[in-house]
């Protein structure tokens, strides 16, 4: 009898094993994916750095995102800023089709090695109206991130130039000179145009 139940007892153990291998391979893993957050709004926040008192900000919002296609409202400030004078500008990213606004910034800055900000001033160069942008902020990783810049502005001009900016997402090239250059997906394309005055 004490044989008998040693075989049972070897034969449950057996079965139950065999059945739980089964389960486990019939188990699929659902795979993790982290939904991307809707960007409606970039806001430019300008200070003066010889003038504290001269600041500024403007918006480029579009209603359904920023690649949210149909026919969205969008709404886009012009940039103006005195002629021959250097700005801190830092960059707010947001999603205002949400009560309360969700603020992505802090989002992008946390995975900022997966981010890159591209600025795409024109005219360029020593001409009237130019802006040139430089001291992009970093990543952990000591690469340019652009979450904060420095715009200088040159001499004084009426004729409008354009400030255009790229946000990249998983840039292949973190050091490239242009947002096509980098490769990764375009998170937002604003382009707003400016004037120095």
């Amino acid at each position: 009898m004490n044989k008998n139940l040693r075989l049972y007892a070897v034969l449950g153990v057996a079965a139950a094993l065999g059945f739980a291998s089964c389960k486990d391979k019939d188990k699929v893993e659902t795979p993790v994916t982290s939904e991307q957050e809707l960007i409606t709004t970039l806001k430019v926040h300008l200070v003066n750095a010889n003038d504290a008192a001269d600041t500024r900000d403007f918006r480029y919002y579009v209603s359904n995102g920023f690649n949210g296609g149909g026919n969205p409202t969008v709404n886009i400030d012009t940039i103006r800023m005195r002629p021959n004078s250097t700005y801190n500008v830092s960059l707010s990213v947001l999603d205002e089709s949400k009560s309360p606004v969700v603020d992505v910034t802090g989002e992008i800055r946390t995975e900022g090695a997966d981010h890159l900000f591209f600025y795409q001033p024109a005219p360029v160069g020593n001409v009237q109206g130019a802006v040139a942008v430089g001291n992009l902020d970093k990543d952990v990783n000591g690469n340019p991130l652009g979450l904060t810049s420095t715009w200088t502005t040159n001499a004084i001009d009426t004729t409008w130039g354009k400030m255009t900016i790229t946000l990249k997402h998983k840039p292949l090239n973190k050091n490239a000179t242009s947002a096509d250059a980098a490769g990764g997906e375009t998170d937002l394309l604003a382009t707003f145009p400016t004037l120095l005055k």
